[in-house]
């Protein structure tokens, strides 16, 4: 932790000696030493230890009224630096290079001649492309890397192509755009200056005139800066309506160019196709796209979620009345629309209704089925015979407790002689009932 009056601990103190009540301080050179010393070993406890209350060994040296303030003076300094911390910065500049870059991911690592910083500033983040030359905005916070220094971590990050003639030189011949290489990039703008981007969207004909590109190139320009261009266009929908650059990149790999209207048309789906995106962010995404709150599209998406919660509980399915009033607290909505909601994902095998015992139960179509398949594979294999070579039963229990140590319940006697006798055994049961100690037993034998 630094803060400004201490980061030159003589500057510091003259600030500190400017700023104090002549009052409070020694008088005389040595006591005046003295005091220089309690102040720097104070500052140093104290970065050491956080923000803590000034206290000090020079007790003859700082009066109390001097460690108040003191102890005003730092309270301030954590405020601000806490403040600092807690809110995002931005950042620009020119991307210089691209010191690494996951195509499948999105992940970048930079290098930015940012405004107001004299040496290139390394800044991390999440994009769907990028190349050198582009004007790179960013928001996030600077941090302190173990191994590589000081980084800034964007949490937004947008990238635009750039406006100077160097940056469109470095951009176009940085291989982004197919068909462009270092060479032909200086052509171009030597012929087209810094309009050349506006001559391949609008008149791509004319990049003919340049010793080099004919037909069949040129259309290859063309369609990759087309390309690039609905990129840019998707990220700018997602970025406009809350969703963060890394969100937004696994979005772009997931619907490629139809992700625009996937996600307008339900943007609900995202919690389904989209890992690290839930319910909750999804429904942001909605309200900020015009989803009114009591559509039906929202109440389906929320009696999925309220199923796919339960299943952090073990339930494969929840009953239809307990599920109904689960989503209602959740949506907060009128019952009708719950009630309408969920006769409409049934109809549309969005979710399973199926009564058992008697009760009206609704499943997420996939556990259904997982659970018929696992049903249907404990019933084959308890149709064979016990894989087990035929023993002595009271003996082999004998053995066993003397081999674990545990003298075994009654129903634990029965479950190891069904699990002798069977060719498989499903033991259940909550904390505390036996059954570790049972399938102890049964692992012995």
């Amino acid at each position: 932790m630094t803060f400004a009056w201490l980061q030159a601990p003589f500057v510091g103190i003259h600030r500190f000696v400017l700023a104090w009540n002549w009052q409070h301080v020694p008088r005389g050179w040595v006591r005046w030493s003295k005091l220089i010393r309690a102040i720097i070993e104070i500052k140093r406890r104290n970065l050491r230890f956080g923000c803590l209350k000034f206290s000090s060994p020079y007790g003859d040296i700082l009066p109390e009224a001097t460690l108040a303030v003191l102890n005003h003076k730092f309270q301030n300094e954590c405020a601000v630096q806490n403040a600092s911390t807690s809110l995002p910065e931005s950042l620009s500049g020119l991307i210089e290079r691209v010191t690494f870059f996951d195509e499948d991911g999105g992940f970048g690592v930079l290098k930015v001649k940012a405004q107001g910083h004299r040496d290139l500033v390394t800044v991390v983040g999440s994009l769907p492309s990028v190349s050198a030359g582009e004007w790179l905005t960013a928001q996030g916070r600077w941090v302190q890397d173990r191994e590589y220094g000081q980084q800034f971590r964007a949490e937004m990050l947008t990238s635009t192509p750039p406006t100077s003639k160097e940056g469109i030189e470095k951009y176009l011949g940085s291989g982004m755009v197919k068909g462009i290489g270092p060479v032909c990039a200086k052509k171009l703008v030597e012929k087209f200056g810094e309009g050349v981007f506006d001559i391949i969207e609008k008149a791509s004909a004319r990049l003919e005139d340049v010793d080099g590109i004919g037909p069949k190139r040129r259309k290859r320009i063309k369609a990759a800066w087309d390309e690039q261009k609905v990129v840019r266009d998707i990220m700018l929908f997602l970025h406009s309506n809350g969703v963060s650059t890394s969100r937004a990149v696994r979005i772009y790999r997931t619907y490629g160019e139809d992700a625009i209207e996937k996600v307008r048309t339900d943007p609900y789906r995202l919690a389904k196709d989209i890992h690290g995106i839930g319910f909750k962010t999804a429904d942001q995404i909605a309200r900020k796209i015009g989803i009114p709150v009591d559509s039906l599209v929202r109440a389906c998406a929320g009696l999925n979620h309220v199923l796919l919660q339960a299943t952090s509980d073990g339930h494969c399915a929840l009953p239809v009345e307990l599920l109904k009033n689960e989503a209602g607290k959740l949506l907060m909505v009128e019952a009708k629309i719950v009630t309408d909601a969920l006769e409409r994902t049934v109809a549309s095998s969005d979710l399973v209704k199926e009564t058992i015992n008697g009760q009206d139960l609704i499943f997420l179509p996939h556990l259904k089925r997982a659970e018929e398949l696992i049903a249907g594979r404990i019933r084959t294999l308890a149709g064979s015979p016990s894989a087990f070579p035929t023993i002595e039963f009271e003996k082999a229990v004998v053995w066993c407790q003397q081999k674990t140590g545990k003298e075994l319940a009654p129903s634990q006697r029965d479950a190891l002689k069904l699990a002798l006798s069977s060719r498989v055994l499903v033991i259940t049961g909550g904390p505390g009932v036996g059954t570790m100690p049972g399938t102890g037993i049964c692992r012995a034998a």
